[in-house]
């Protein structure tokens, strides 16, 4: 492994806390939801009212997306690709998982040791699957790639090595095999319920996660991994948060 791809491998793993999003996370009204139908049979309304139109029905146990709820109790479907509305109290609705990826609207600044370093990524896609990031800093610049499963929060290199940053699901005492860019180490979730302050703002019910090779990392809920420690010394942390111009 030649010099620069090694530093670049060791700063990235010092940039594990490079993902995250200030305060407190909220949810985005142009994001949908997935529900399942309760009722035997539910009509479907052209507008929301009960004395609209009807344009048909969907049985009990059938799934939808939900693009927006009014105050009403109705929500808005797609119905033969049409914008259509139900009653909200025969819907089931999929709990929301906390994610951990960063954002690809959002450039990121880190601090570590001193130089500052940025995050950014345009949402393209490695191998159809890996988000791919762009970091540039102290005369240095290379890409990152990620992704999240079912099973965990993965970071790595293009046509080279990843590792689990996150193993899913996530719960205190939780454990997970990983790998420090030379020695496999074990994580734990010993927190999720700390507060944490950055430069980039406050977060709250951030989890812990410390590990067998001296390091300590903090991530906030549904925003990411926000500070990172090396055997008790600060190593990185987010001192920004900008909207792409």
């Amino acid at each position: 492994m030649n010099v620069s791809k090694l530093f670049k491998m060791m700063m990235a793993i010092l940039f594990i806390s490079s993902l995250a999003f200030p305060f407190t996370a909220t949810a985005d009204a142009a994001s949908t939801s997935s529900a399942t139908v309760t009722a035997s049979n539910l009509n479907v309304r052209e507008k929301a009212s009960d004395k609209a139109k009807k344009v048909g029905s969907l049985k009990k146990g059938t799934k939808v997306t939900v693009y927006s709820k009014t105050k009403s109790g109705w929500s808005e479907i797609r119905y033969n690709k049409k914008k259509a509305y139900v009653s909200t109290e025969f819907l089931k609705f999929k709990k929301k998982v906390a994610s951990y990826k960063r954002d690809t609207s959002k450039v990121y600044v880190y601090k570590s040791n001193g130089k500052k370093y940025t995050h950014s990524s345009t949402g393209e896609k490695y191998n159809k699957v890996w988000t791919i990031w762009n970091l540039k800093g102290a005369g240095e610049s290379w890409k990152e790639v990620e992704k999240e499963t079912g099973e965990g929060y993965y970071i790595g290199w293009p046509e080279s090595e990843y590792f689990i940053a996150l193993g899913y699901p996530l719960k205190v005492g939780a454990k997970w095999e990983s790998w420090d860019g030379s020695n496999t180490y074990i994580a734990k979730v010993t927190s999720m319920s700390k507060t944490v302050k950055t430069p980039a703002g406050t977060f709250n019910k951030v989890v812990e996660v410390k590990e067998s090779n001296g390091s300590t990392r903090y991530y906030a809920k549904n925003v990411g991994l926000i500070k990172a420690f090396v055997n008790g010394k600060k190593t990185s942390e987010l001192v920004e948060l900008k909207k792409k111009k």
